[in-house]
Order: C-alpha cells, then sequence, then structure tokens
C-alpha cells in the first residue's frame, strides 16, 4: 500500500513533519526532522516543496525526502486529440476534475497544439491553456522556417488557418500535399477555395469537427471566399507543413 500526502504552498517544514508522522509514512520524526537540518542547511540542498506526493509503504526516510525536496509529485495526464478546435478542448479542460480554475475565454482557433499534457494538483486549467499556446508558437516557428518561398500564405497564421482546411478536407496524410498544393494554385489565380469546411465552420462552429466528409459532400453550400480569418480547427501537425508547400500541378 501507499499513502497519498497533500503539501499546501506555504506550509512549514515541522508541519509537514507532523503530518508525515501522523500518516506513518515516517517513523520517528526527530529523525527526519535532523536529516533536513543537514541536507538543507548544511549542504544546501533545496527546500520540501508543497504538492501532491505518493509515499510507498517501506519507503526510507531518505526516499521520502529526496521526494519532497525534488518535488517529484503526483502527475496526471489530459490527451487532446488533433483536429479538435478551441472550444472542444476548453470543454474537455473543464470536464476534468483534477484541474482548478475557469478558462477565462476560448483561445484563438488554431493556437493551441493538441498532446499529451502531464500536469500536478497546484496546476490550473489555464495553465494548460498556457503551455499548449507555447508549444504551438515553437512548433509553428520552426516549421515557417523550412516553408517554400512561393507559397501564397504570407504569415504563419495563414498557414494554420490554410493547414486547418486542408485538415478537414481529408483525414488521410498522403493527400494532404496534394490538397495544399490545389489551395495554393487557386489563391495564385485569384479563385475562390470552394471548400466546405470553411463555411460548415461558419454555420456550425465547434460542433463542425463532428461532421463527417460524407455529410459534407450532400451540401449544396460551397466557399465563396479565399482564406478566412479563423481556422476551421486544430490542424494536425502533418497538415501545417502540408500548407506549407507549394507544388503546383
Amino acid at each position: 500500500m501507499s499513502t497519498v500526502l497533500v503539501v499546501p504552498k506555504g506550509e512549514s517544514t515541522t508541519g509537514i513533519a507532523d503530518r508525515l508522522a501522523a500518516e506513518g509514512v515516517i517513523a520517528d520524526r526527530r529523525i527526519f526532522m535532523t536529516s533536513i537540518f543537514y541536507f538543507m542547511h548544511l549542504k544546501g540542498q533545496g527546500t520540501l516543496k508543497a504538492g501532491e506526493y505518493q509515499f510507498d509503504k517501506h519507503a526510507s526516510m531518505r526516499q521520502v525526502l529526496d521526494t519532497l525536496v525534488e518535488g517529484k509529485s503526483i502527475q496526471y495526464r489530459v490527451t487532446f486529440p488533433e483536429g479538435w478546435t478551441s472550444q472542444q478542448i476548453v470543454e474537455r479542460l473543464a470536464a476534468n476534475p483534477e484541474l482548478d480554475g475557469p478558462v477565462p475565454e476560448v483561445p484563438a482557433e488554431g493556437s493551441l497544439l493538441p498532446d499529451t499534457y502531464s500536469f500536478g494538483s497546484k496546476d490550473t486549467r489555464q495553465d494548460i491553456v498556457q503551455r499548449m499556446q507555447v508549444a504551438h508558437d515553437k512548433f509553428l516557428a520552426n516549421v515557417w522556417q523550412e516553408r517554400d518561398p512561393d507559397i501564397m500564405v504570407k504569415t504563419p497564421e495563414e498557414a494554420v488557418i490554410l493547414a486547418s482546411i486542408v485538415e478537414k478536407e481529408t483525414g488521410i496524410a498522403e493527400e494532404r500535399p496534394r490538397i495544399a498544393s490545389v489551395f495554393h494554385n487557386r489563391l495564385r489565380k485569384g479563385m475562390r477555395l470552394q471548400s466546405d469546411p470553411t463555411i460548415i465552420y461558419g454555420i456550425f462552429g465547434a460542433r463542425a469537427c463532428a461532421i463527417t466528409r460524407s455529410r459534407r459532400k450532400s451540401s449544396s453550400v460551397k466557399t465563396l471566399i479565399t482564406p478566412t480569418r479563423s481556422t476551421a480547427c486544430r490542424p494536425r501537425r502533418s497538415a501545417i507543413p502540408a500548407a506549407r508547400r507549394s507544388r503546383p500541378f
């Protein structure tokens, strides 16, 4: 068996030692306090960190101390599939009981990088959003550096918009470069994109991601605009490199 103990921010060292002893994690509070004094004050090895910790029943005094000093808290995970809208991401965050706090507003479409994110008990929903935004900016900056010089999108943000349209046109990775090149050709000629996903997103918003390709085929509405001001969803990583390439037919 193991014991889970939450150490709140600002709790004193003596208070932590008292609770560890009361929970049976350590056998002798005095020896633990002596160890803290030795490692923290004489050797300068840091302080006890706040967090949610899990201690094995037979953990040694040194293992308990190392866990607290190194901040080895319990890590939870939340996964966001590629192709989701920002609204769907916020809804998953809101449904996660291990996270605290609200997301003040739904982030702009295409500004969050879907992935599996680890977090601790003291992290908030907004913390996860900010990490997703930082990850997105870093990924996009790297991809944008390798763009073709003659592509029709002129900013990283426009590349994400085009990639999101490509994303909703096909779920097959091999088809994305060809579809992206078709759109580049149409833009180069001043043509309309004639792509269903942009108009569908305008009508259905976040629910657009649930609309399948077969349902789109039955629609008589066609896109009458060139690149939109918003993405149709968060595109997959593989869709963004396809949008940065221009391979005219």
